[in-house]
């Protein structure tokens, strides 16, 4: 029985390690980017690596007991060190080559780029087998075994301390409120004011208006619309442009991110106005970063019990270990391009930003009309990558962008002929627009110029207006104010100096700890007439 001792600490190592080690390990170095506390996943992660371990455990021990019939029989040994050849190339995999995996912004991952890495891990397993089986041939392949068993122990001594290290230098402190993020109050509206604003994700001002312009069935959506074509966002990214949207609060890296969205929105004087007010306000964004409890005093934000299911956490959380430490030539079996975490939320009726989820709520939804004034921020997937959505808004799974502007397209002009037919369209003031715009290969900085589209209360005029004022997302809550107090879209943001110079933060995706200030007196689009100002903010 001594000999299944092998067998079993290769297999407790290969389970901590996938299930322990790297979801934590995840978590940590990410800890902004999920909704639960690590305290949430403990459990559920033990349950994993136990499940994994017994069912590694239970299948070499059925193989032991059939190695004993047959007499000088090394299959339990030959099993054994193939076992622990996955484990060690699975180790040096995910911890030692996984140091150019692509990001994991949405964009489909075209792994055909990936060949030189994918002839290296080739080479690591015939190198590995290569010397599993020289070693056995050399020496005995019991001993092998006993070593194999050995490198096991000291491969989860270095992962524990790494852990442990990481945990250290790692923000561990629980969120005080996790919440849900509902689609209750979706649909409501006021017969006296509302104010709309629908958000485009990842939305290019110059694409989108080439395709409006160029489909009839979209020529009179925007009649009563001022559109402002030379609109600069604050960040490349929607972490740090949805908090500065409902804000105008700049991140300058002086906090963590989750304490400077949590600061901004606590003090947000529109929407401290907007509650002073009187008004129901309902924030659809379902990555929503504010973590005190006055986020429950927003209508359609509960909180949430530190419950998570499973099952759907074990299915996102196993996506991204096969990505991590599968080989290269299978890893895009991984299916890594649908993990969310927002479906493991123990809670009916949550709000997804899916374009096809929204616009069948949308096209089957009767406006329901309140005694309150209305304000509905809506931040939908819009054309972010993967551009997977045609006209029509369903996912084929294959579109381009421009059709997926389509789509978007076809859920805005939907949205607004529900508010014409519930008769609250004249007493809405609506914005259409992005977080951010889009690269096209142009690199990050071409994500400067998203799309801003404005109609004030009682708004109308035969076409579409077009401004060219060159507006900066630091004009946002002036805007807003100014169409709620009942100015129009064109004059909203008031009196702009056409010469002036806009601020705009950039920073790499997943390096958002080091942001570099960027300006221009251009038009936005030009990307290449941005310039540094010498600043730059790192934590």
């Amino acid at each position: 029985m001594k000999k299944l001792l092998s067998a079993y600490v290769i297999s407790f190592v290969l389970s901590f390690m996938l299930y322990i080690f790297e979801p934590i390990t995840m978590y940590l170095t990410n800890v902004n980017d999920f909704w639960f506390d690590l305290t949430v996943i403990i459990k559920p992660l033990l349950i994993y690596a136990l499940c994994l371990f017994i069912g590694i455990s239970v299948l070499f021990t059925i193989i032991f007991f059939l190695n004993k019939l047959f007499k000088k029989s090394k299959i339990y040994e030959v099993c054994t060190l193939m076992l622990f050849i996955c484990f060690i190339c699975t180790y040096i995999q995910g911890n030692y080559l996984a140091g150019k995996l692509p990001s994991l912004d949405g964009t489909v991952i075209d792994w055909s780029q990936y060949t030189t890495l994918s002839v290296i891990s080739i080479a690591l397993w015939i190198v590995s087998i290569a010397v599993i089986v020289f070693t056995s041939i050399k020496f005995k392949i019991e001993n092998v075994v006993k070593t194999s068993m050995y490198i096991s122990l000291a491969v989860f001594a270095m992962l524990s301390v790494s852990l442990v290290t990481t945990f250290m230098q790692s923000d561990t402190k629980a969120k005080e409120t996790p919440i849900a993020i509902t689609m209750n109050n979706y649909n409501h509206a006021s017969k006296n004011k509302n104010l709309y604003v629908i958000v485009l994700d990842a939305t290019d001002s110059v694409t989108f208006e080439r395709v409006l312009e160029s489909d009839p069935d979209f020529k009179d959506t925007f009649n009563d619309f001022t559109y402002y074509k030379d609109t600069l966002s604050a960040y490349p990214f929607t972490r740090d442009s949805i908090p500065f949207m409902l804000t105008g609060e700049w991140n300058e890296n002086v906090d963590d991110f989750r304490t400077y969205s949590t600061k901004a929105l606590n003090n947000s004087k529109f929407l401290n106005t907007l509650e002073n007010e009187g008004y129901e306000r309902n924030l659809y964004e379902e990555e929503l970063v504010w973590d005190d409890e006055k986020v429950t005093n927003i209508d359609n934000i509960n909180a949430l019990d530190k419950k998570i299911k499973i099952v759907e956490y074990f299915k996102n959380q196993t996506k991204y270990i096969l990505f991590k430490y599968l080989p290269y030539p299978l890893k895009k079996y991984s299916r890594i391009e649908s993990m969310n975490y927002t479906n493991c939320k123990v809670v009916e009726d949550i709000f997804k930003s899916d374009n096809d989820y929204n616009y069948d709520y949308i096209k089957n939804m009767n406006m329901e009309i309140i005694n309150k004034n209305v304000f509905n921020f809506y931040h939908y997937q819009g054309a972010h990558v993967p551009c997977h959505y045609n006209k029509q808004v369903v996912n084929t799974g294959v579109e381009s962008y421009d059709d997926t502007v389509l789509g978007t397209l076809t859920m805005v002009d939907t949205f607004i002929n529900k508010l014409k037919e519930a008769d609250v369209y004249d007493n809405s003031a609506i914005i259409v627009m992005a977080d951010h715009g889009y690269g096209f290969g142009r690199g990050f900085y071409g994500r400067q110029n998203p799309i801003l589209f404005v109609k004030g209360l009682n708004e109308h005029h035969s076409k579409l207006k077009k401004s060219d004022l060159p507006i900066s997302f630091a004009d946002l809550m002036t805007g807003y104010n100014n169409l709620l107090d009942g100015k129009q879209g064109e004059s909203v943001f008031g009196n702009i100096d056409k010469n002036r110079e806009r601020r705009y933060m950039w920073y790499k995706y997943t390096e958002e700890d080091h942001m570099v200030e960027y300006f221009t007196k251009s038009k936005a689009w030009e990307t290449d007439k941005m310039y540094k100002s010498g600043k730059e903010f790192d934590r």
